[in-house]
């Protein structure tokens, strides 16, 4: 089974010591083999795991159906796009039509984008008051755009200054990234870069 489920902080027990780890919430006390890919450092996570009562009924968590060849109607849609807004992750390439299984490939790739920029940043994209419709040039991930060149510094002089720009990091290309473009537009364009099958492994 695939849910998509908050990770948070948790207390386990190693080797007689408790300690706090970060893990995908409702998961780590089953003590059930798992796999996760979490969206960055933004609090959720895609979790692959045997089926789980709890979170298929908790509020805080969207379960995919067992079978994945299932097409979504508009209201899957509807109930999708509305889970992954709160939790500020695009879905517009989300349509009706498309197969959960596909759906599952879109979302895993953008948290992969997330995965990136929290490699290159070390720190969340959605800090307080970012969302999906923030510009990149207005966020804390601005120095991923390319911004146009100042005024030279006098009249005479041909020095002008810059953004570093980084290219490929990782899977992925950041150098067609517009300061202007939104972080919803970049993660949606960026993710469609990675055109391999994203493999979930580690549950049986």
């Amino acid at each position: 089974m695939f849910y998509i489920v908050p990770i948070t902080e948790q207390s386990e027990t190693f080797g007689g010591q408790t300690i706090p780890v970060r893990g995908p919430k409702y998961i780590l006390d089953t003590n059930l083999p798992f796999s996760c890919v979490p969206f960055g450092a933004e609090g959720i996570g895609i979790v692959s795991a045997a089926a789980n009562a709890t979170i298929a009924a908790a509020n805080d968590c969207f379960s995919f159906p067992s079978d994945l060849t299932t097409t979504l109607a508009a209201s899957d849609v509807t109930t999708l796009a509305a889970f992954l807004s709160a939790a500020n992750c695009p879905s517009d390439q989300i349509v009706a039509g498309l197969t959960f299984e596909q759906v599952l490939q879109i979302i895993a790739k953008i948290f992969l984008v997330a995965q990136t920029l929290e490699g290159l940043t070390g720190a969340p994209i959605f800090t307080a008051g970012t969302t999906l419709s923030t510009t990149i040039a207005n966020s804390d991930i601005a120095p991923i755009a390319p911004i146009a060149p100042i005024a030279p510094i006098a009249p005479t002089s041909s020095l002008s200054v810059t953004s570093p720009v980084p290219t490929q990091i990782g899977p992925f290309d950041f150098s067609g990234v517009s300061a202007n473009e939104t972080i919803g537009a970049m993660l949606d364009a960026v993710s469609q870069q990675f055109t391999e099958v994203v493999v979930f492994g580690g549950a049986s």
